[in-house]
Parts: structure tokens; C-alpha cells; sequence
């Protein structure tokens, strides 16, 4: 999920999701991927954070680490 969304951004829409199906694993994204805010990310309940631009490999190993 996009963590910079108009309207709602990721970290609201995580907690939305979180809150109605707990067992949904989420991604962030973002281009602003540094150790702070994968920190921040982690802490709001993401399982990971996945750099922009989004690297086709590395989208395919997390979901098979997280998801598959």
C-alpha cells in the first residue's frame, strides 16, 4: 500500500484494515524508504516497506516471504 495516498493516507488505511481483518498482511510503499520511516511503518503494523520505484524482484520475494 501506498503509504502517500490522497484523501487516506496508507497509515489510515492500514489501520482500517488491521482493524476489520487483523490476518491481512500489507506492504508499504513509498519513495521515501528510509530507516526512519521503515521504522514508522513497522510500528503501524506493515509487515514491510518496499522502496519506489518499485523493483519487480523484490515485490516478488516479499510477497513469497510475507504472503505466499
Amino acid at each position: 500500500m501506498d503509504l502517500n495516498m490522497p484523501l487516506l493516507n496508507g497509515y489510515e488505511a492500514n489501520r482500517i484494515i488491521k482493524r476489520e481483518w487483523p490476518e491481512i498482511p500489507v506492504l508499504a510503499v513509498t519513495a521515501f524508504a528510509g530507516e526512519e520511516e521503515k521504522k514508522v511503518a513497522l510500528k503501524e503494523g506493515f509487515l514491510d516497506l518496499i522502496p519506489k520505484p518499485i523493483e519487480k524482484e523484490l515485490l516478488i520475494s516479499k510477497i513469497k516471504e510475507y504472503i505466499l
